[in-house]
């Protein structure tokens, strides 16, 4: 297995061995070359669904499906490299919600809180409370452990 996950690797990156490991660097150029040759195959296999379309607009329509599956960055570097800006302009659908981009940008859930257990969680709250105040009462007269460490002054 690891045999085959390296030869996989060796297509999108870079790779160093030292001292029996190896490091893999993503490399732009073998991605895209890679993305290339994806494109190409989904064309070959779609070919009698988009049989009625123009070579261009072939390539488009395969981009665009792929770019649902593709971060921005690599969706246009595609499109550049293939000459389908312009097929895809129109055709884009909006980004895609996978993925650690949109991860900033999506709403948090609200959770739905059982009313026992809120209630459990609130008295476990009010008890800590209690037990820091109750600490920091007994805590009034004690030095702080740090002035034991403190430089003696010299005589």
């Amino acid at each position: 297995v690891q045999a085959a996950v390296r030869a996989d690797l060796a297509c999108l990156c870079d790779c160093k061995k030292a001292g029996g490991d190896a490091y893999y660097r993503l490399n732009d150029k073998k991605t895209l070359a890679w993305l290339i040759c994806k494109v190409q195959q989904a064309r070959q296999s779609l070919s009698y669904q988009l049989s009625n379309m123009e070579a261009v607009a072939q390539t488009a329509y395969v981009v665009s499906f792929l770019s649902e599956y593709l971060p921005e960055r690599w969706v246009t570097l595609l499109a550049k490299q293939l000459d389908v800006e312009e097929e895809l302009k129109g055709s884009r659908p909006p980004p895609t919600t996978n993925g650690p981009e949109s991860s900033q940008h999506r709403p948090e859930k609200k959770q739905k809180v059982d009313p026992k257990e809120a209630a459990r969680e609130a008295a476990r709250k009010k008890a800590e409370e209690t037990r820091q105040q109750t600490k920091a009462k007994q805590a009034a007269g004690t030095k702080k452990i740090s002035s034991f460490f403190a430089a003696r002054p010299k005589n």
